[in-house]
């Protein structure tokens, strides 16, 4: 897999949602309709930041969306591109991973138009 290819495989195969529970920023049982603290500038507003569609995390202040790569580097002081790639890497293939993932899948959705309109055939 080369470079490129890994970048790929971590922004689409792991869950920002995942990765903010395992670093204990959000709570366990975390709606994603809900807002959360900036986990980048650890600012104290509990609703500066949102998950967006695309598997980032919008910070309102900051004025910034943050990948999935940038949270990990920024939360565990990682310095370099390579050694955080490395490292979500190995992650990704632990048990670990797996369990959370698959507790994050297993979570009942919302609906976003829980009153929609139904059409009768009577």
């Amino acid at each position: 897999m080369n470079h490129q290819d890994k970048i790929k495989h971590i922004k689409t195969n792991f869950p920002m949602i995942v990765l903010l529970k395992k670093l204990n920023i959000i709570p366990p049982n975390f709606n994603t309709k809900y807002r959360f603290p900036c986990p980048i500038h650890q600012g104290q507003n509990p609703t500066c930041c949102h998950l967006t569609s695309d598997n980032k995390i919008h910070c309102w202040k900051c004025c910034k969306d943050y990948d999935i790569i940038d949270v990990y580097m920024e939360i565990r002081e990682i310095k370099t591109f390579n050694n955080a790639l490395e490292k979500i890497n190995n992650f990704m293939k632990t048990q670990e991973f797996k369990n959370l993932n698959k507790q994050q899948k297993s979570i009942t959705k919302i609906s976003y138009e829980p009153f929609e309109k139904t059409i009768s055939t009577q």
